[in-house]
């Protein structure tokens, strides 16, 4: 499919192998991998892997034999006749020894089960399946969860560098009006405004900092170490989007959808285990005697077959049998609704950024006017055309409007990656990071 052709090949770009850099940075790549490491979530999801695998190994022995050495000796009260532990090998001897021991390898094998135990081993296997698809979804949630983490990170950094510039900007702004209050040009006022300007910059700088202080204490909580590297923005998002048609398409590959298919089969599977407690039942067990006594110790073997056939239980069969079923309709209509939700989701992401997309593109368009309105105000002032106000009125929209698309444009690259994670299309180096 092209879309997924197209979406691997960013994402590869983005966290596959990246050119040389020097010490001291952190890619989203590295910080998905030490998240991997370090979560809880998707390592109590990969316990439930192994408890899976023990359930199908459960289910399994209900179909192999079973082989054990069982020791028993009788002790009784001879009633003061008899053999008394004589070693008499008549039947009335070894009925009234006083000692009775025997020794017996015996073999228990189901023969027919009402093909339960067939039914048990599908519906095992479909919960491995099952669990191993949860844990890959989680590690796709993760990334999601990295990934927001990381580029807030970078969004109010970025947001710290134009805050620097303006204040820069209105340092420069000072030193021109001292020295046109010392011509006489321009009167003390407008240096006042300018300084108090300059600190309320100053005070938004430091709550940035606060806000960047955060974020790296959320992004290390994620990776599990402390976040002291400089954080690299390496990828960028497509040009041209393909239509949302081609992303529902590639849900088929999503894999708590997957899972959710699976607990069908789970359903199903105990359905027909509980209708198999109709049917009759065929146990055959084997003893191999090594050691007995009295007149049994000439018999080394015996051979027993049990057949059960199931009359009536109280209703119980039946009870069973119908709370399977409600659960294989429970499982159906959570299934429909996964899918459903699924759809939604890559809507809704895809929606989010293509609007995000071109209320970037429109505010890129409204800074770069707006940094043209202050460079003429600048220049009118000089002229004597605008007020001091009228410029730092100015380069205070100029600052909003590049703040305002530094938020669009990680805004944007959050939506492309919301939109992969929704679709369930990641990459396989991504994904083989475990």
């Amino acid at each position: 499919m092209k879309v997924r052709i197209g979406a691997v090949a960013i994402l590869v770009m983005l966290l596959g192998a990246s050119p040389a850099r020097g010490q001291g940075t952190l890619t989203l790549k590295e910080s998905y991998e030490k998240a991997l490491a370090r979560s809880e979530t998707v390592a109590i999801q990969e316990e439930t892997i192994r408890i899976a695998e023990a359930h199908y190994l459960q289910a399994l022995g209900t179909v192999l034999p079973h082989v054990n050495v069982i020791g028993t000796e009788i002790i009784q009260d001879t009633g003061g006749g008899g053999a008394g532990g004589t070693g008499g090998a008549s039947v009335g001897d070894t009925l009234t020894r006083r000692s009775r021991p025997e020794v017996a390898v015996q073999l228990v094998q189901p023969l027919f089960q009402g093909f339960r135990e067939f039914r048990a081993l599908k519906a095992a296997n479909a919960e491995k399946r099952q669990n191993k698809l949860l844990t890959e979804r989680a590690r796709q949630t993760l990334f999601s969860d990295v990934a927001q983490a990381y580029y807030t990170v970078l969004e109010v950094e970025r947001q710290r560098d134009i805050q620097n510039s303006l204040r820069d900007t209105l340092g420069k702004r000072t030193g021109e009006l001292k020295e046109r209050i010392r011509l006489g040009k321009s009167r003390g006022s407008e240096l006042l405004t300018t300084e108090a300007e300059i600190a309320n910059v100053e005070a938004d700088l430091e709550q940035t900092k606060g806000l960047i202080a955060t974020s790296r204490d959320y992004l290390a909580f994620l990776i599990g170490e402390p976040v002291t590297q400089k954080l690299v923005d390496e990828f960028k998002t497509p040009a041209k989007l393909p239509p949302v048609t081609a992303y529902i398409d590639a849900l088929t590959s999503r894999p708590d959808i997957g899972a959710s298919q699976q607990s069908i089969r789970i359903a199903q599977g105990r359905l027909d285990y509980q209708k198999g407690g109709r049917y009759p039942t065929l146990d055959f067990v084997g003893n191999y005697y090594p050691y007995r006594v009295g007149f049994l110790k000439d018999i080394d073997w015996d051979l027993t077959f049990t057949l059960n056939i199931p009359i009536f239980q109280g209703g119980a069969t039946r009870g069973l049998i119908r709370e399977a079923a409600a659960q294989l309709d429970q499982a159906k209509l959570s299934d429909s609704l996964t899918a459903r939700q699924a759809e939604m989701d890559v809507r809704r992401a895809y929606d989010n950024l293509k609007y995000s997309r071109s209320q970037e593109a429109a505010l890129r368009r409204a800074e770069s006017k707006s940094g043209q309105s202050f460079q003429a105000q600048q220049d009118e002032y000089r002229l004597g055309l605008v007020n001091n106000l009228d410029v730092l009125v100015s380069l205070r929209s100029w600052q909003q409007q590049r703040l305002e698309t530094n938020l669009a444009y990680f805004t944007t690259k959050l939506n492309y990656l919301n939109v992969l994670v929704a679709s369930g299309d990641l990459p396989p180096k991504l994904q083989a990071s475990e």
